[in-house]
């Protein structure tokens, strides 16, 4: 059994192992909270208190409209367009839309073609020796612009839930408790 000066040593070194490694485990902390998010969001369609983000748009435009900004779709966009005005008619929904380019339409999800999806990162707003403030966003202005518009229509939709919360506390203490471990405190 270690003496108190031992646990002592050996807590100073935990802790100071903690500090070293801090930024270290902050930035893989903040990817698995942004990876739990972008999971419930694309794969669920819920917000941060479970609830929905609502449907899609069910207001009808001419079918030309729709795909008219996409510049990195991974299909042919006039082809696309072609098949709504058959299937749908002139006047078509972004719901619609959607359907035709078997998307799901059971929910919102942010995500036609992901491009936003994929350029939202943990953005470091102020670091110090024992925080780190954050928020999640993008870098690239167009990624940006979506994030800020899809905010403005239905709120954080990228807002941590009680669950996620639960979960990452939980690891976060087992990363914790690993540390300890090293030094023979735990």
């Amino acid at each position: 059994m270690p003496s108190i000066n031992d646990y002592r040593i050996n807590l100073q070194r935990a802790i100071a192992d903690i500090r070293a490694n801090r930024k270290a485990e902050t930035a893989l902390i903040l990817q698995d909270e942004l990876a739990l998010i972008k999971s419930r969001v694309v794969e669920s369609g819920q917000n941060a208190a479970g609830g929905s983000f609502g449907k899609y748009s069910q207001a009808v435009v001419p079918y030309w409209f729709h795909g008219s900004n996409l510049d990195n779709a991974d299909f042919n966009v006039k082809n696309k367009q072609k098949e709504l005005l058959k299937k749908k008619g002139y006047f078509a929904s972004y719901e619609d839309w959607r359907e035709i380019n078997n998307r799901p339409t059971a929910f919102k999800n942010f995500s036609f073609t992901n491009e936003m999806m994929e350029g939202i990162e943990p953005m470091v707003l102020a670091d110090g020796n024992d925080s780190t403030n954050y928020e999640f966003g993008s870098d690239d202005k167009a990624v940006q612009d979506k994030v800020n518009w899809n905010k403005g229509q239905d709120g954080d939709f990228l807002k941590q839930s009680a669950s996620e919360r639960e979960l990452l506390t939980k690891l976060n203490r087992q990363r914790i408790f690993k540390v300890f471990a090293k030094y023979d405190i735990a």
